[in-house]
């Protein structure tokens, strides 16, 4: 719910299908963190 209050103290903000989001946050990070590692 985009308008849950949780979302006026928020530094970031997601709504989707946790099952659809996380994976692809996962990849996001773990891309990064291989980035960080190879300098």
């Amino acid at each position: 719910n985009a308008e849950a209050p949780i979302f006026e103290t928020a530094d970031l903000g997601i709504v989707g299908d946790i099952n659809k989001v996380l994976p692809e946050l996962t990849k996001l990070i773990e891309a990064e963190k291989e980035k960080a590692e190879s300098k």
